[in-house]
């Protein structure tokens, strides 16, 4: 158990083998020399912000959100517990380590991750790709919703004088009258 120099509200641990710490100036956990790469919880906060800085990047490769989708399609998702946890109590969700460092741990540029974890930031990054994936389609076939109902409004209109519809039915309401007045004269 650990503190920062607060003088209220004592921090004491509420379970036997417990980690517990209390910083309310909040915690910055790095895992290179120049600090580039980590995590922080911020004053307050409840949950860990990952680093992310473009201006600590290099690199960038854009992903093809379209063969994300198709990676994730064949990822064996679903649910599941650890070995020795209560499936009563202590059900997951999601896919397994190794399917997921087969579909994303490689870019061509080098390895990202291995077959046995999952980093945060990677799943999250790979579930945006998909998302922005799917919404762009979305956005085409609304477009194309948007084209087909224009066209099925154009037919149901009725026709124009002068249009290339119009003069055609005229031509053939022409040809029926010469049919019925060659019929009658035919009768004669």
């Amino acid at each position: 158990m650990a503190a920062d120099e607060a003088t209220t509200n004592f921090l004491n641990s509420s379970a036997n083998n417990q980690f517990s710490t209390r910083y309310v100036g909040g915690y910055r956990l790095y895992t290179n020399s120049a600090m580039s790469v980590g995590v922080q919880l911020f004053a307050g906060g409840n949950a860990w912000q990952t680093l992310s800085d473009s201006t600590k990047k290099e690199r960038r490769v854009l992903a093809d959100g379209n063969q994300f989708l198709a990676r994730i399609n064949q990822m064996r998702l679903g649910s599941w517990n650890y070995i020795g946890q209560s499936p009563d109590t202590m059900r997951h969700y999601g896919p397994m380590a190794q399917d997921f460092y087969r579909a994303f741990g490689h870019d061509g540029v080098g390895r990202s991750g291995n077959a046995t974890t999952i980093n945060q930031a990677d799943f999250d990054g790979v579930n945006l790709i998909a998302i922005q994936a799917l919404y762009r389609r979305v956005l085409a076939l609304e477009a194309e919703n948007a084209k087909l109902r224009q066209q099925q409004a154009r037919a149901r209109q009725p026709e124009q004088p002068g249009t290339a519809a119009a003069t055609t039915a005229a031509l053939e309401e022409r040809v029926r009258r010469l049919e019925a007045l060659l019929v009658a004269q035919a009768q004669r």
